[in-house]
């Protein structure tokens, strides 16, 4: 669940054309063709979304080796996942806030972790000052543009487990229909296959980890449905509206 401070702009909905031409270039007013710097996408409980925000978390995606290196993101996915990301720092802006330095050092945890674990950065050698720099210009991203995204994802991950884990109780006919039923069929010889006890533990986190993910869909979707979403960019919106 690796699916994440990010900028609040609360502006009644007839001011959305007044961001618009603020967004546009001074050539705007001038003679020359307009040149449009930034536009709103859509907008998530009068937060704004824009094209610069869909731009940067493609650019993200790099972060990511299951989809940078299984195939290109596709910018839809990319606003999806923003929206989503979106709909639940609303509401983690309405949760006592995450203590400081537990923050600081989980987000630096993660930033060594990726120095020295993402394939790209072990081919450039991103624990060197050298090495980071050019994953930074290959990646056309900032430290600063990383952290945040980190930062995101520590915060959401913190109210996951703290929202949906403790509520979810994990039986022992659930592990064991599970090693029957998902683990056993991936040995040719049963007699190869680890005996149950001795991953009883992985089973668990497993089933805990699909239990939260349900739970985490079902939430989203209410959220969407209850939520104030207004795609200004057609081509965006989800079919039947919405969602």
């Amino acid at each position: 669940m690796r699916t994440f401070i990010q900028h609040r702009l609360f502006l009644p909905p007839n001011r959305w054309l007044a961001v618009a031409l603020c967004l546009a270039a001074p050539a705007l007013f001038a003679q020359n063709a307009p040149v449009v710097l930034d536009r709103v996408l859509v907008v998530v409980n009068q937060q704004p979304i824009l094209q610069s925000d869909l731009d940067r978390e493609l650019r993200l995606a790099v972060l990511d080796p299951n989809i940078a290196f299984s195939r290109r993101p596709q910018p839809s996915e990319a606003l999806d996942r923003i929206i989503s990301r979106t709909l639940i720092l609303q509401q983690l802006a309405q949760q006592p806030p995450m203590e400081t330095a537990q923050l600081q050092q989980a987000v630096d945890r993660r930033m060594n972790e990726l120095r020295a674990e993402l394939p790209a950065c072990v081919r450039l050698n991103c624990k060197s000052a050298a090495g980071w720099r050019a994953f930074l210009d290959e990646s056309k991203l900032t430290t600063a543009e990383i952290e945040n995204y980190i930062r995101q994802q520590v915060l959401i991950l913190d109210f996951i487990e703290k929202r949906f884990r403790p509520g979810i109780h994990i039986t022992a006919d659930q592990i064991a229909a599970y090693y029957r039923i998902s683990l056993l069929p991936q040995y040719s010889d049963p007699k190869l296959a680890p005996q149950l006890d001795a991953v009883s533990t992985r089973i668990a986190e497993i089933l805990l980890e699909q239990q939260v993910n349900l739970l985490l869909e079902d939430w989203l979707a209410t959220l969407r449905k209850d939520g104030d979403l207004e795609f200004l960019d057609r081509s965006y919106e989800p079919i039947g509206g919405a969602q």
